[in-house]
């Protein structure tokens, strides 16, 4: 049985040293200056990079909303763009070097004005560009830096763990004091995964729990909120996210539901437990009786992407920040910003899922990523999360046309994002992303589908 040091919100097994991966150091990027601007709302599109052969279009402000979403109007304040300090980073590898063939002038065509960026990459290039160097909110289009970061800290194998424990060994059956459920992350945690643990306790020969059974409220940050946030909006699109999620948060306190779940798993396999269920932090040291893991990463990511799932993304990002030390939605932005860092590109990121409009990114930097991305390990896994015409939030677009792409949109300020990989007449895979702001979804989702349809009738290299 394993030891647990708890120790604020921090739980490492004893004298386990931390592991602290990062993303590989030969960094892709693309040498573009990074004007600060861009939409506060809706996921926007995912937009790209000025070229020297197109008008470099202004940028408009930016304005919050709810990621995939029914539109809704409310009044909200507008936070203005941060300056971000500039830092060395890594040398780009991705160079911007667009081209002139008759499928660009075709795009420069469909992309005009200030409120959209476009940008389109090849191998290690970005081939073409509009108001590529404009950072703009990603909306959901988020996700996308969320899966990035996950998976390079994580692997695409990796499953998050949902922990029993208790002060001390079981003796003879009975485990005296409260039995612990902790977890680190699992948005999917429910009744079959709590079944596995009780079976796991059986099976050891426990038969009676003198305490409680008691869901850990300490193991992430319970705060249910993020900056870029809109008051009395955002959160009706995510629930709160927790390390010990159960049955999507519905509860008012998930821990709470958690461990009565547990309770009732235990009492079906004829375990008594004396105290009932509760919530509450976990003492400091505690043993470890049995674990159960989640859904691989690359599953939980299909699902979060294809549904756009705001809650998978706001767990999966504070399982981010405990990785490395600070289990905080901050904690989280920080490990994120600092994968994308490592490859030479700068992002802003206040949370994981969109719903911020103080995120911000330009479409040169996006599009480079996805380069970058499609060039890892697990690059497989990351471009099969991303839905495919017909599937999750492109359900009724681009159908016939072979891409994979993430949708973002935001509405209080209307933005809109769609960015991902399509093949090109020749079966070439193409990187793009697309974002607007302040202009109707309508409009924004003509242009993103008029984008992709082109690419993939195109000799884009």
């Amino acid at each position: 049985m394993t030891e647990l040091t708890i120790s604020g919100t921090r739980r490492e097994p004893v004298g386990g040293a931390r592991r602290r991966p990062a993303w590989r150091s030969s960094a892709i990027a693309a040498a573009a200056v990074v004007v600060l601007a861009g939409c506060s709302g809706p996921p926007p599109i995912d937009g790209a990079a000025a070229a020297p052969h197109v008008q470099t279009p202004s940028a408009s402000g930016p304005g919050p909303g709810p990621g995939e979403a029914p539109a809704r109007e409310p009044t909200a304040t507008v936070i203005p763009s941060e300056t971000a300090s500039v830092e060395p980073t890594p040398t780009p590898a991705i160079a911007v070097d667009p081209v002139q063939a008759p499928w660009t002038r075709a795009l420069d065509q469909l992309v005009s004005g200030p409120h959209v960026s476009v940008a389109v990459g090849v191998g290690e290039r970005i081939v073409y560009a509009y108001g590529g160097s404009i950072r703009r909110v990603p909306a959901s289009g988020q996700k996308l830096l969320t899966s990035i970061a996950a998976l390079d800290r994580f692997g695409p194998a990796h499953r998050l763990p949902t922990i029993v424990a208790a002060r001390e060994r079981p003796r003879d059956g009975v485990v005296r004091g409260d039995l612990w459920l902790v977890g680190g992350g699992d948005p999917e945690l429910g009744a079959p995964r709590l079944g596995t643990l009780a079976d796991a306790l059986a099976a050891a020969g426990v038969r009676r729990v003198t305490g409680s059974v008691a869901g850990d409220t300490e193991a992430f940050s319970r705060r249910w909120w993020a900056p870029g946030w809109v008051q009395g909006l955002s959160r009706h699109y995510v629930t709160r996210p927790t390390a010990l999620v159960f049955d999507g948060n519905v509860a008012a306190t998930p821990e709470l539901a958690a461990a009565r779940g547990l309770e009732d798993a235990l009492e079906d396999r004829g375990i008594v437990v004396d105290g009932g269920a509760r919530s509450g932090d976990a003492p400091e040291r505690v043993r470890q009786l049995a674990q159960v893991g989640s859904a691989p990463l690359r599953d939980l990511l299909a699902r979060q992407n294809h549904a756009s799932s705001n809650l998978h993304a706001e767990v999966l990002l504070r399982a981010l920040g405990a990785d490395d030390g600070d289990p905080t939605t901050a904690g989280g932005a920080d490990v994120v910003e600092e994968v994308v860092a490592d490859t030479g590109y700068a992002v802003r990121v206040r949370d994981g899922s969109g719903l911020s409009h103080g995120n911000a990114v330009s479409a040169v930097d996006l599009t480079s990523l996805l380069l970058v991305a499609a060039s890892e390990p697990w690059a497989p896994a990351f471009e099969a999360s991303l839905p495919a015409p017909g599937q999750g939030t492109l359900r009724g677009r681009l159908l016939g046309v072979p891409v994979r792409a993430k949708t973002g949109t935001l509405f209080t300020v209307p933005c809109s994002t769609l960015a991902g990989y399509v093949r090109d007449a020749n079966g070439r895979r193409v990187a793009f992303a697309v974002l607007s702001d302040g202009i109707p979804k309508g409009s924004s989702i003509a242009v993103e589908d008029a984008v992709v349809r082109l690419l993939a009738s195109s000799a884009v290299a």
